[in-house]
């Protein structure tokens, strides 16, 4: 049973309350955030919500203010889970950018932050033997004229996020594909 998790834009919404359920289920964490569309203040309060002794949360919530898109500050991390003794044993990716409006305006800027930042998570993830990740894709990458969505609906982006969404998953895709057959 995995108990040692990575929590990449733990400071958000989902991240926050994700943070909370895996402790108050046993689960050390590490948590990296940029505070760009989030506060440090978020996981102050799941410390105190959860009810975990002040002991057990400084063994097992480790906060990191970070960007993905340096490469270095990934890596510093996944040291430092080594080195401690609780090596990474999977990720779940929420960190990026999500305004479709600000995507539109700045198309780079998501092309940065959510596919190279991911880019380089996986690279620092397969150097460490962590092949597992659940990503936070969106539902914006599929066709909207679609009554009801599941996975088989058509993927069309109308802007830069969604595509941004879609290459995220290719990579994975890619990434599972070739660890099948490197027999990982």
């Amino acid at each position: 049973l995995m108990k040692t998790l990575l929590i990449t834009g733990g400071a958000g919404f989902i991240g926050s309350h994700l943070c909370l359920i895996l402790l108050k289920n046993n689960y050390s964490l590490f948590v990296i955030d940029s505070y760009i569309n989030s506060s440090p203040k978020s996981l102050e309060r799941v410390k105190f919500i959860s009810n975990k002794s002040k002991e057990y949360i400084e063994n097992n919530l480790r906060i990191f203010h970070g960007d993905l898109r340096d490469k270095n500050t990934i890596k510093k991390l996944f040291l430092k889970a080594k080195d401690i003794g609780l090596p990474i044993e999977g990720v779940i990716h929420l960190a990026g950018l999500k305004s479709v409006s600000e995507s539109i305006i700045n198309p780079s800027n998501y092309w940065e932050n959510n596919v190279i930042a991911t880019k380089n998570l996986l690279d620092e993830m397969i150097k460490n033997d962590c092949f597992t990740i659940v990503f936070s894709s969106s539902a914006s990458i599929y066709d909207t004229n679609s009554r009801i969505l599941n996975e088989n609906t058509n993927i069309k982006a109308l802007h830069p996020y969604a595509n941004t969404k879609i290459v995220i998953e290719k990579l994975l895709h890619d990434a599972f594909s070739v660890n099948l057959v490197n027999g990982v």
